[in-house]
């Protein structure tokens, strides 16, 4: 910075870094100093549109992070620089709508819901961030498939749609629709047989849809952006993503999510009211998910949490450590290399690639009747063309000019 031209792209850039690590280090007030400045600065040369995003959207999180819990705890100042922080946000979408790949629209559904629940604190007892009911009572049934005992009939308990395992021909038809892809692979009609998640109705009525509804792997990848990139842990995050997957039936992450939400209860709201609700409503999930796995399992299943969270933490912890020791040492951040000693000594932290995205499908009345259908139509088609290679052989068999001439047949007297 100190040999840049301080109107520069570079120097831009660097800014933002700067403010981004004054706000992880709690100096957000200093960030959010830095970021007004930059942005006077970009307007001052005529700068506009997406060449305003980052600062939008920078200045618009520490907004939104430094009085969010004031807001919810009634601070009418605190409420005004939020929705000030908000409406940055909103203008970084508006430049450019699908950075993060549309993650920032899932933001602005959250956002909102705290808006509303700051004036209704209610709210955070009956949905999640996304318009997941936090109110709804859930019975598994036999394999271990979740269902809302309140009438509703949303598809819960697994990720994808049994509805994909039509037939080939229903398959073929989505490829003919508008919009599909060179390949015609369809995408926007596929994603359709993926299980929404959010913006579940009140079972009373009374309360109408909050949040959005959309395929459960959308909210499910901002989450995990903003706890890995953004604001970090955080029990909204965890309660929210505990629901999404208990509704994609995969019990073992929402138990540990509900785990982890229930031990930051007291980032969850300033009552004490909500917190303890919080703690309850996570007993309940995980009471319900335990009764369908094995005694065995259910010991384990704390011990297992306490363990996986140690070494997450000590990682990250280890990380940190060798990164401060080699800008400390002078080392280049731009070094492809830079942190090649230390992964070297560790097993990798992904986990292996298996099974997660197969799919089997079961059979149903529709698909019978489908097949039934596709039978006749190959099977018709199929009978036709060999009828006519069968006459086309006989053709060139018996055919005329195999005859022998009539004069030998048939001697004149």
């Amino acid at each position: 910075m100190a040999v840049l031209h301080r109107d520069s792209e570079t120097a831009y850039a660097l800014t933002d870094d700067i403010a981004v690590g004054l706000d992880r280090r709690g100096r957000t007030d200093e960030a959010i100093t830095l970021m007004r400045d930059k942005l006077q600065r970009q307007q001052a040369i005529g700068l506009g549109g997406k060449e305003l995003y980052s600062t939008y959207a920078n200045l618009g999180e520490f907004l939104v992070h430094e009085n969010v819990w004031a807001m919810c705890a009634g601070d009418a100042g605190a409420r005004k620089r939020f929705l000030e922080g908000y409406g940055f946000l909103l203008k970084s979408i508006e430049v450019r709508p699908n950075a993060h790949f549309g993650r920032e629209q899932w933001q602005r559904v959250a956002l909102d819901f705290l808006m509303d629940a700051g004036e209704q604190p209610l709210l955070v007892r009956r949905c999640d961030l996304i318009g997941n009911r936090l109110d709804r009572v859930v019975e598994f049934q036999p394999r271990a498939v979740p269902r809302f005992m309140d009438g509703e009939s949303e598809d819960i308990g697994r990720p994808y749609l049994p509805r994909w395992a039509e037939t080939v021909h229903e398959r073929h038809r989505y490829k003919r629709q508008p919009g599909a892809d060179a390949e015609g692979n369809g995408r926007e009609a596929m994603r359709k047989f993926i299980t929404s998640v959010g913006g579940e109705s009140a079972k009373t009525g009374t309360d109408g849809r909050r949040g959005r509804r959309g395929p459960f792997d959308e909210p499910a990848l901002w989450l995990i952006g903003e706890w890995r990139q953004g604001a970090g842990p955080n029990p909204h995050f965890a309660v929210c993503l505990g629901e999404i997957m208990f509704r994609v039936g995969q019990r073992y992450l929402a138990w540990s999510c509900y785990e982890r939400a229930s031990r930051m209860a007291q980032q969850f709201w300033p009552s004490a009211e909500a917190q303890e609700f919080l703690r309850i409503h996570c007993k309940r999930r995980q009471t319900a998910i335990e009764k369908t796995l094995p005694t065995a399992e259910v010991v384990e299943l704390r011990p297992t949490f306490d363990s996986q969270l140690a070494f997450g933490n000590n990682y990250q912890r280890d990380y940190q450590v060798y990164e401060e020791e080699r800008i400390r040492s002078g080392s280049n951040l731009n070094d492809l290399h830079f942190f090649d000693v230390f992964h070297a000594g560790r097993a990798p932290i992904a986990s292996k690639v298996g099974p997660e995205e197969w799919y089997a499908g079961e059979p149903g009345p529709e698909t019978s009747q489908a097949s039934f259908r596709a039978f006749w139509e190959w099977g018709l088609l199929t009978g036709g063309a060999c009828i006519l290679l069968a006459a086309l052989i006989a053709n060139w068999i018996y055919g005329p000019r195999h005859r022998l001439p009539s004069t030998e047949i048939n001697p004149p007297p």
